[in-house]
């Protein structure tokens, strides 16, 4: 058995109007129930839908300095929502100063529980 989610609008006159019909919705409607109901906005396949990050690079993010910003979606939706932001940092070893060449140790970590996860991940 699959499972969807359908997103339908209705119109009533009232919370009990909507309650009655959508309590009548597992019996056969009248004709004139039936208009009440309009046609699908949208039809999502449970089965179907996953969730996935990206992974891009910002040079000044929101003037904090450079991050790498994880960004996730659900597959059926079109815009991405902010996961976190990790600041890169400096590297100063036995003379050498090099700026930003460090990744932070919990994006690295949060790769890997990506992969464990099997959440598809896309750098950007």
């Amino acid at each position: 058995m699959k499972i969807y989610q359908v997103e339908l609008n209705i119109k009533a006159q009232s919370q009990q109007e909507l309650d009655d019909l959508l309590d009548k919705m597992y019996a056969p409607l009248t004709s004139k129930e039936y208009e009440k109901i309009g046609d699908p906005v949208s039809v999502k396949d449970l089965d179907e839908r996953h969730y996935e990050e990206r992974i891009r690079y910002e040079e000044n993010w929101h003037g904090e300095g450079e991050r790498y910003i994880f960004e996730g979606k659900w597959s059926d939706e079109d815009s991405w929502g902010l996961d976190t932001a990790f600041k890169l940092f400096d590297i100063d070893y036995e003379g050498y100063h090099g700026k930003g060449e460090l990744i932070n140790y919990q994006a690295l970590t949060k790769i890997r529980e990506l992969l464990k996860m099997r959440i598809p991940f896309y750098f950007g």
